[in-house]
């Protein structure tokens, strides 16, 4: 069975895929920032043994440079970066501001690379070699009415 690593696994998206490759019998790297506040996937971990908890803050760069000592040598199959914010607190002119912006890019754009990096040579030890970065509707170009405020 492959090893997954789902950031922003407490909720959403993230939540089901903790649950779907749990199920399917993978082993399941489940981030989030506070477990205290994932109560869901913290009761889906104690019902399947192949899901390992893992708290990280991808604002943090030293917890994600701390997961290269953490996974040393653990081959990671597939990287899914699912953490994610929307910035809708600075989407509209007038409501931006630098720190609101920061937060997005650094979330968004700079945190997964920042995490990639840190488990790269986790992901070339593996089988699968696959890294998956998603998104939303708010980051299409084509399609998206909920952006740009005026």
């Amino acid at each position: 069975m492959a090893t997954i690593f789902i950031t922003g696994a407490n909720r959403g998206l993230g939540l089901e895929f903790v649950k779907q490759y749990a199920q399917q019998g993978h082993h399941v790297i489940a981030c989030a920032r506070h477990f205290t506040q994932a109560t869901e996937l913290s009761q889906l971990a104690t019902l399947h043994s192949n899901i390992q908890l893992h708290e990280l803050n991808v604002m943090d760069e030293d917890q994600i440079s701390e997961l290269t000592t953490v996974f040393k040598n653990q081959p990671i199959d597939v990287l899914i970066h699912n953490a994610g914010v929307g910035g809708f607190e600075c989407e509209a002119l007038g409501d931006m501001d630098q720190k609101g912006w920061l937060e997005v890019l650094t979330v968004n754009t700079v945190s997964p690379m920042l995490i990639t990096q840190a488990l790269l040579a986790n992901i070339l030890a593996s089988k699968a070699k696959t890294i998956i970065g998603l998104t939303s509707i708010l980051a299409s170009i084509d399609d998206n009415n909920l952006w740009w405020s005026l």
